[in-house]
């Protein structure tokens, strides 16, 4: 026997249509937002490489407990959630999907719950082959060795090729994190020979928001010290 019901209400008919719903796939614009309604698909894809776009949940007045978005951030950047007031909730990192589950509803904010999943590698590498010189004591930052990467947790390695006119100046090269040293990626070396080409390498493990930089830096404690093929290579090993 099949039983009909024809008392659904508003908010579980929103609920039966975000299951029937395809993904909606949404290019992200420049500081753009993709206001959601109560009816709107449950899966969001996004695309591009704009930067500061939002995604602005329903009115949780409209839902029921147990609404549920996935949004799927396969764009270049992260991208921002935010409650139906506009207060931000959490991010969407590149390459990670943002599982959403209204816990409670009554009011325009409602209480969510965001759980990211991180479903990809994020890496960077750079390289330079221009030579680098300085005479500087001080630490100072070398050309091209400069990246802001998303919000994460990072391995880090620098390598490259030097050579100092003085025939025994300590060097010194270093990681910095929003222009800040992290101690443990400093690697001092006695010069064995003036101009004499030498390899260098340093690793460390460093967090960032998203909007501090990265970068590598030396200084000598004598003479001119030049840098030549020179790389930093970046993995995401956490959020």
């Amino acid at each position: 026997m099949t039983t009909f019901v024809d008392n659904i209400t508003a908010e579980q008919t929103a609920n039966i249509n975000l299951l029937i719903l395809p993904p909606v796939i949404q290019p992200t614009t420049l500081n753009g937002t993709m206001t959601m309604g109560a009816n709107d698909p449950s899966s969001i894809v996004l695309t591009g490489t704009a930067t500061g776009y939002s995604i602005l949940l329903p009115n949780a007045t409209a839902l029921v407990a147990g609404h549920t978005h996935e949004i799927y951030n396969k764009s270049t950047q992260p991208v921002t959630i935010k409650d139906g007031t506009g207060a931000i909730l959490g991010t969407v990192d590149q390459n990670s999907i943002s599982y959403i589950f209204l816990q409670a509803g009554g009011t325009v904010e409602g209480i969510w719950i965001l759980w990211n999943v991180f479903s990809g590698l994020n890496n960077y590498n750079i390289t330079n082959s221009t030579p680098f010189a300085t005479s500087s004591t001080t630490d100072v930052l070398v050309t091209g060795m400069t990246i802001t990467p998303q919000p994460g947790t990072y391995a880090i390695w620098v390598g490259g090729e030097w050579s100092c006119s003085n025939a025994s100046a300590l060097v010194n090269f270093s990681v910095y994190n929003n222009a800040v040293l992290i101690t443990d990626s400093l690697r001092s070396t006695q010069n064995l020979g003036a101009s004499r080409p030498s390899i260098f390498s340093t690793q460390t493990i460093s967090q960032v928001n998203g909007s501090q930089s990265l970068d590598f830096r030396t200084s000598t404690s004598a003479g001119t010290i030049t840098i030549t093929n020179r790389s930093m290579i970046l993995i995401r090993v956490g959020a």
